[in-house]
């Protein structure tokens, strides 16, 4: 039977956080008896994704499909009893099948109730994110399935079937840029510093004074910031997976550890690629100073203006102006869709996602660790301007933050 499974459940009363409703769809075929096999993983304290590779959990509810009578027909499973969750032992379920014509791609939703009262522009401040990727199928449900992390807060689940990157937008597979192709040989013969089955890791920027940094590549063919995609539900956390791997050996980065991506015009590769590398002490040390200018809310981010020195090949350390968010952290938030909302409203009047999407291609993000807690999200590019200082300039390019040069 092929179609579409939704798990609907609540987290037992005895826990002491917040009621979770839990959501999740996927393709399925039904096959009685089939032994479950679906695998999931999860780096520790980061966010879910489906891992073809180390899996870290073999009692997932959905294994690939193997025989089978597929039907032109969605099958919906609604959990009516608490849903498992991580040290709080297997909880049975009972499930209600309904008949749907329609078929679509896996996609999950878990929202704390918590989170309703604390809307962000877009939603932002409740959106999570997953990607559960290249499942094909289930059994029937008569027991339970425990998901590890389920603890998690993650992304509104998408009504549309998950689709990977437009080539018209992204960029094809067949192009012939250098990083694109070496991150598939590296990746293909597991000779990357870090491969998993989303992104790699590489060796970054060559510098004189052999600054330890390095950078983490797509496997998806992806252009760069300006490829919506990124921006989607469906893609991998890759600021989420560059901030793990600059934790693991052999790719580990002094703290504090910075990361950031570079607008197209100032990249000199065509596949998106994110710097891992040491924050420089005075950018560092003029985000604290200047603590009280960032902005704590997605909606004001668009307005915070905030001058931090940075390295300059030509000019040595010298201001930008930069728009700053001080966030808790982005385990399960898309950086990408938030920048993006925010240039929403940056654009005033009249802004919409398109005009935003539009002039992504013009921004660089640095991530940057705060030292009251939490995480400076920095944006700027070469059109910003601070009204209270019209001298300085922004810039379209992440490495002066970042201890990548000389």
């Amino acid at each position: 039977m092929q179609g579409r499974i939704v798990f609907l459940g609540t987290r037992p009363a005895a826990a002491a956080t917040p009621r979770q409703i839990i959501a999740f769809s996927a393709p399925v075929a039904v096959h009685a008896g089939q032994r479950n096999t679906g695998r999931f993983s999860r780096h520790p304290g980061k966010g879910f994704g489906h891992s073809r590779e180390n899996s870290s959990l073999r009692q997932g509810l959905l294994p690939p499909a193997r025989k089978g009578i597929n039907l032109a027909e969605c099958v919906d499973l609604r959990l009516t009893t608490p849903f498992p969750v991580p040290r709080a032992g297997g909880t049975a379920v009972r499930a209600e099948i309904a008949a749907k014509g329609i078929r679509c791609g896996l996609s999950g939703v878990i929202m704390r109730e918590s989170d309703r009262a604390n809307d962000e522009a877009s939603e932002l401040t409740r959106r999570r994110f997953i990607q559960f990727s290249s499942l094909a199928g289930t059994t029937i449900l008569t027991g339970a399935g425990i998901f590890t992390g389920a603890e998690h807060a993650l992304a509104a689940a998408s009504s549309t079937c998950a689709k990977g990157p437009d080539p018209k937008k992204c960029g094809k597979t067949t192009d012939s840029d250098s990083l694109w192709q070496h991150t598939q040989k590296c990746h293909s013969n597991n000779t990357c510093l870090q491969n998993h089955a989303d992104y790699v890791v590489m060796g970054g920027a060559k510098s004189k004074k052999k600054y330890v940094n390095y950078i983490l590549v797509p496997t998806e063919r992806v252009n760069g910031i300006e490829c919506p995609w990124i921006c989607d539900n469906s893609a991998p956390n890759y600021w989420s997976a560059a901030d793990y791997y600059a934790t693991q050996p052999p790719t580990v980065v002094p703290t504090p550890v910075g990361l950031g991506i570079n607008s197209k015009q100032a990249r000199d590769f065509d596949q998106l690629h994110i710097h891992m590398a040491r924050a420089r002490w005075e950018s560092w040390h003029d985000l604290a100073a200047q603590d009280n200018l960032a902005a704590r809310t997605v909606a004001n981010w668009a307005d915070s203006r905030v001058s931090v020195r940075g390295f300059s090949e030509t000019l040595g350390i010298i201001p930008h102006t930069y728009r700053v968010l001080i966030w808790p952290g982005f385990t399960h938030d898309n950086l990408f869709a938030m920048l993006r909302s925010m240039l929403v409203r940056a654009l005033g009047h009249g802004g919409t996602t398109a005009k935003a999407q539009a002039i992504m291609q013009y921004q660089t993000l640095i991530v940057i660790p705060r030292p009251a807690g939490g995480y400076y999200i920095v944006n700027s590019e070469k059109a910003v301007r601070d009204p209270n200082n019209p001298k300085l300039v922004g810039t379209d390019t992440c490495d002066p933050l970042l201890l990548m040069h000389p």
